[in-house]
């Protein structure tokens, strides 16, 4: 799908995340003129419905959160291709690298660099706490150190 245009505004440029049951890409937004992510949830053959469930849940939790460290909800929508059919949202893109490609790149954190890490990501627990009942179970699926960004 890399080079695919969207909607007419935005063209995938480079695969974040590649699973059987959702896609993520890096996306240039012609109209923002700037870099943008996209999920996607391809119908394919034995499509699961709870995936759709899943989706909808975090699209609708994604619209409302408002943290500087969380990218922002900009856009959604429904591809229907010759050769690919799905569901799409378009968030913000904070240019960072995972704490898991710190790590694998053999990056060492001293134990103030340790504590600011920690400190970042208990306020967006704190913040994530205010919409508990939404978020508990995004929050056990998706948080893990390679959405961590440093």
């Amino acid at each position: 799908m890399i080079g695919t245009c969207l909607c007419d505004l935005y063209t995938l440029t480079k695969v974040l995340s590649h699973r059987s049951d959702q896609q993520t890409y890096l996306d240039w937004d012609s109209e923002r003129r700037s870099s943008v992510v996209i999920k996607v949830l391809p119908f394919s053959y034995g499509f699961d419905w709870d995936n759709l469930d899943h989706f909808e849940r975090e699209t609708r939790l994604l619209k409302q959160l408002s943290h500087p460290a969380i990218p922002q909800y900009l856009d959604g929508f429904e591809i229907n291709l010759p050769d690919f059919k799905g569901f799409a949202w378009v968030q913000t893109y904070i240019p960072a690298k995972s704490l898991a490609e710190h790590l694998q790149q053999g990056r060492t954190f001293s134990e103030d660099e340790l504590k600011q890490i920690a400190t970042a990501l208990l306020e967006v627990l704190v913040f994530l706490r205010c919409f508990y009942t939404v978020a508990t179970r995004l929050l056990f699926t998706e948080m893990s150190n390679p959405v961590i960004f440093c």
